[in-house]
Order: C-alpha cells, then structure tokens, then sequence
C-alpha cells in the first residue's frame, strides 16, 4: 500500500509534467507606442468598469484563498468599491500586487465516481476575484 507521500509526489510528478512546457521560450518585444490597443491596455479601469468586470463572473464560483467568492464581492461593492479600486490602480501604475492576491489553489476534482488513478482527476485553480478582476 502507497503511503500518503507517495501518492502526493505521484500528483505532483503527474502535473508537473502535464503543464510543463517542452516548448523553448522564447522573448517578444512590442513596441506598439501611441496606438489605440496600447491606450486601452495601459488605462486605470474606472469603478464602474471594475464592477462590470464583477458582474460578469459566476455569483456561486468557488472562492480563492482568501475565501471570498464575487458573491461577497457584490454584496459589499458600495462600501469597498473604492478599496478596491485603489489597490487597481495601484497595480496599474507600479506593476505590483500583494503576493496574497496572487495566491492561486489547485484542485482536483474527481472525474468519475470513484477515481483512482492521477488520470482520473481534473485540476482546477481557484484565484482571488481581485487578481482575476486586474
């Protein structure tokens, strides 16, 4: 019998491997200065554009690791709208976030009723909604 370890660094070799990339990387450099598309990428969005971008996610989606899901999100908009948007804009114009918005969790969910083999678990990730909204 597998010891809880084992099956852990089973899970762990088996995606790693599955998104790892044989692909070189290889660097690309833009210089789309002045056109409408650089305009629109570089912007701050507004509250109200913050918003949209909540109203278009599932109400009921699994939380991130800070265990708020956009139905809290909504719920409390017009008391953290501002908040919120201030760390945006913040990210916007320094390019930084705090490392505990860009948490992300992975989980597995079983494919079939009973799974037990790696291949029969479907990873999924859960982001914070501010990440997801940036």
């Amino acid at each position: 019998m597998s010891s809880p370890l084992d099956i852990a660094n089973e899970f762990i070799n088996y995606f790693t491997t599955l998104f790892t990339s044989s692909i070189p990387s290889v660097v690309f450099y833009f210089n789309f200065d002045g056109t409408m598309t650089n305009d629109f990428t570089n912007s701050v969005p507004s509250i109200d554009e913050c918003l949209q971008i909540l109203k278009t996610m599932r109400l009921n989606a699994a939380p991130g690791p800070d265990g708020f899901n956009d139905a809290f999100y909504r719920a409390v908009w017009s008391w953290i709208k501002n908040d919120i948007h201030k760390l945006i804009t913040d990210f916007y114009i320094n390019g930084k976030l705090p490392a505990s918005l860009n948490a992300t969790e992975i989980m597995l969910i079983p494919k079939k009723t009973h799974a037990n083999l790696v291949t029969d678990f479907r990873p999924i990730n859960l982001a914070n909604v501010i990440y997801t909204i940036i």
